[in-house]
């Protein structure tokens, strides 16, 4: 689920191709906002950089649609974590261009170190998206950036909301001091926890009856695990589980989230419990460095009597922590399209074929799914980014005269 490491490195190699920005438009005189708190211009990218950085990250089909110069804001905005105001934060891409840019909110992949948070990275491949020509945004989500000292709510639906919708008016908001105008259709794409992410927001959206003054365009969305239980029978149906990381995520963040006081050794056998409850998962280390600690033999890193009660369905709290947070079972009226690999390792490709079988018998109409390539989960991010702009690209023809 984490995909980015290798593009970070890249832009710092690059980073003659782009201008640093020092000032701080949040100094000047502002109005009263709802949600923005502040803002800071962190970087241009330049059209030169982004096409060279698009084919040395083997994202070369991207570089035809690559058009326009973009600035870089890293902002800080309000939003809630249970159930109190906090401040988080984000990072927003908006093209220089004099016709207004519609605007796509870009989910990020599973991240584990704070250094890999969004709005502290602002040549991170997620500002990319507005030399594509959209005014782009993506929340760090609660966890990471200005909220870092909260665990991370991982795969949990109402703070992934809560934080991207929140985030949307903070853009806006934003927009408006900066007295940019855009176009108000919203597209939302994102792959692996940016998928879940994704299909979260389009069903906070369509469930609220807030007006977020946008109208969605379509939404693009890869590899999410969106039913969670199902995700997690497809991968106790094996022995082995080649990122244990991202099952001890899901399994800490809904003991943190919901304050649960059962003890981690009731879930994880020794020295792993230890380990988890010692802070492995909080921010200081990368997703290498967290499976390094913990073992990819699931009777290993699992007791006995979580893991045989999670086999044979009789597990209630962790499961049923899952089924709250899936996001499957629903008939969503926006245009939907949802994307997999077969060759995923990571978030198994049946999960994604559920999930669209179950939103069709729920009366879904305008939603599709297609198989992509790659040969395991990161490889197949690059496909399903192509193939996911590409459609929304097809949907602002259609949208945007």
């Amino acid at each position: 689920m984490n995909y980015t490491k290798n593009i970070w490195i890249l832009l710092l190699l690059l980073a003659p191709f782009f201008q640093s920005c020092s000032d701080d438009d949040g100094d000047d005189p502002q109005p009263i906002n709802e949600k923005l708190v502040s803002y800071e211009k962190a970087q241009v990218i330049s059209e030169t950089f982004a096409e060279q950085a698009a084919q040395i990250a083997g994202y070369g089909d991207f570089t035809e649609f690559i058009e326009n110069d973009t600035d870089v804001y890293a902002i800080i905005y309000k939003t809630t974590y249970q159930g109190n105001e906090i401040q988080a934060s984000g990072l927003v891409s908006v093209p220089k261009l004099s016709d207004p840019s519609p605007l796509i909110m870009v989910h990020r992949g599973t991240i584990f170190s704070d250094t890999e948070t969004p709005s502290e990275n602002p040549l991170s491949p997620y500002a990319l998206f507005g030399t594509l020509g959209y005014i782009s945004f993506t929340p760090d989500l609660i966890g990471f950036g200005a909220s870092k000292d909260v665990f991370h709510p991982y795969f949990e639906y109402e703070h992934t909301v809560d934080a991207s919708l929140d985030m949307l008016v903070a853009v806006k908001e934003l927009l408006n001091e900066l007295e940019i105008t855009y176009d108000p259709t919203l597209f939302i794409t994102g792959y692996s926890q940016g998928g879940y992410s994704a299909m979260a927001t389009l069903k906070g959206m369509e469930d609220s009856s807030d007006d977020f003054g946008v109208e969605i365009g379509g939404v693009a969305a890869g590899a999410g695990g969106y039913d969670i239980n199902k995700v997690m029978d497809e991968i106790v149906m094996e022995d082995t589980y080649s990122s244990p990381g991202f099952l001890t995520f899901v399994v800490q963040s809904y003991h943190e989230t919901y304050n649960w006081d059962t003890p981690y050794s009731e879930y994880f056998n020794e020295p792993y419990a230890q380990r988890i409850a010692g802070g492995l998962l909080e921010g200081a280390n990368t997703q290498e460095e967290v499976n390094a600690q913990l073992s990819t033999e699931l009777d290993t890193l699992f007791t006995a009597a979580f893991l045989a009660a999670v086999r044979e369905g009789t597990e209630e709290q962790v499961s049923g922590a899952m089924a709250t947070n899936s996001v499957a079972d629903w008939a969503p009226q926006s245009p939907l399209r949802l994307y997999h690999s077969p060759n995923d390792e990571s978030v198994p490709y049946a999960s994604s074929t559920f999930t669209y079988d179950l939103m069709v018998s729920n009366g879904a109409e305008d939603i599709d799914f297609k198989e992509i390539g790659g040969d395991n989960h990161a490889d197949a991010a690059a496909y399903m980014l192509l193939e996911g702009y590409l459609w929304i690209e097809s949907r602002r023809a259609e949208l945007i005269p």
